[in-house]
């Protein structure tokens, strides 16, 4: 997965729809003391040319509105009111939807979420930073409302884009992708990827909005990262990690314990391998210090 924030997937689509040259530093390279629920996409100040630090897909899009780069500056004044309000409805439907379903949900936070998460974190952190990244999200859900009705809502976003998208050959508004479009495709990639049964499920219902996420995929990033699985492999709406077939069972005791249980393991399995490796290197040390006395 590109990454688990979808508005940082949206930030990079938005340059690359640009043409403007990114590089990409993988996450296991950054701090770790770097906040697990700060933006990744950060464009860094060029004192010469005067340019501003830049974070998140909000900075990157104001900035290149305000160089008149995109298809967004273009549209009608209509097009602009309606844009403004899909891509609303985007990042407040569909963004709290698909977060709710793969991190506030115990059975898909721990069957694939906290993994992922993980993978690109430092080993001492990896039992602590999905679970801290977790409670965030859980503390920013709204109050009044129960995740059920969330995920509602996050469904009903997506049958208005599959209506709005139709049966176009190409994007949102013409052959020009916009700003609309780097989010459907950020949040719509996040949904098929992620552990988000009932989202993947709306997806299905939605070609017109999976043909869409594909074909930016094949413009603009082909052979990378940001692949787009196919219809098939949505279908059942189950996370990857849950769709075994018999066959491919493991019959190991792994396989009967809970997502919770299975994780807690492996980050004990982590734990008692970090303890074994300082014991072991303590023994050297004083190994060496008592030749040294012996000498």
């Amino acid at each position: 997965m590109p990454s688990l924030n979808p508005g940082d997937t949206a930030a990079l689509v938005l340059l690359r729809f640009n043409g403007i040259p990114v590089h990409v530093i993988s996450t296991a390279q950054l701090n770790p003391s770097v906040s697990p629920v700060d933006t990744c996409v950060i464009l860094k100040e060029d004192i010469e040319e005067g340019l501003p630090s830049l974070s998140g897909f909000g900075d990157v899009y104001g900035t290149l509105k305000l160089r008149n780069l995109g298809a967004d500056f273009r549209l009608t004044r209509a097009q602009k009111a309606e844009a403004r309000a899909f891509c609303s409805m985007i990042a407040s439907k569909l963004g709290s939807g698909s977060l709710a379903e793969a991190w506030a949900i115990e059975d898909n936070f721990f069957s694939g979420t906290a993994q992922a998460y993980a993978a690109e974190l430092p080993l001492v952190l990896r039992p602590f930073i999905p679970k801290l990244r977790r409670s965030f999200v859980r503390k920013h859900m709204p109050s009044n409302r129960t995740e059920e009705d969330i995920i509602s809502d996050a469904e009903e976003c997506i049958a208005a884009l599959e209506s709005r998208i139709g049966s176009r050959s190409s994007f949102f508004y013409g052959t020009e992708p916009t700003a609309l479009d780097a989010l459907s495709f950020a949040y719509t990639l996040f949904v098929m990827l992620a552990p988000c049964p009932r989202l993947r499920g709306a997806l299905r219902k939605a070609p017109n909005l999976v043909q869409h996420t594909a074909r930016v995929s094949e413009s603009y990033f082909p052979s990378s990262a940001f692949s787009v699985p196919d219809m098939a492999e949505l279908e059942g709406a189950q996370p990857r990690n849950a769709t075994q077939t018999k066959s491919e069972t493991k019959t190991s005791s792994d396989t009967r314990l809970s997502p919770a249980e299975a994780l807690r393991r492996e980050w004990n399995r982590y734990f008692l391998g970090a303890c074994a490796a300082s014991f072991v290197g303590y023994l050297l040390i004083y190994a060496g210090e008592v030749l040294d006395l012996g000498e």
